[in-house]
């Protein structure tokens, strides 16, 4: 009888080191991205949802594994990462600080919103790895 704990029944553990990779990766990940983002802006282009895509690759090559705590990690990384470089590159005309960006957040034109928030789901999903 088998116990459904069981490592053998969903894949090998993940080592501690594995683990330190795959945060070190994020944060790797995450400031590959947001340095694409600000230059892809400077050329006129916005694709804020690179920061996250970069911060999940950046896990998933680091820790050469699968794990949802890492996926969560890159989600708590690259959402806060995407606002700010979003809020680098564009802020309000009105008030260019980052409280008032905050604050105006819901303002922002629905597609700004839309690549915030696919860009934090790429996050997850290719920050968790295959598995």
């Amino acid at each position: 009888m088998m116990s459904h704990g069981s490592p053998t029944q969903h894949g090998p553990q993940m080592s501690a080191l594995q683990y330190v990779s795959g945060f070190v990766g994020i944060l790797v990940g995450a400031a590959v991205g947001c340095g694409v983002v600000t230059l892809l802006f400077r050329w006129g282009f916005y694709g804020v949802m690179l920061v996250g895509l970069c911060t999940g690759w950046g896990s998933s090559l680091f820790s050469q594994s699968s794990s949802k705590l890492l996926g969560i990690a890159c989600v708590l990384v690259a959402l806060p990462a995407t606002i700010g470089i979003s809020w680098y590159c564009s802020p309000f005309v009105v008030d260019d600080s980052l409280v008032f960006y905050l604050q105006h957040l819901h303002q922002l034109k629905p597609i700004q919103l839309v690549m915030i928030g696919l860009g934090t789901l790429m996050a997850y999903y290719v920050g968790k790895g295959r598995g």
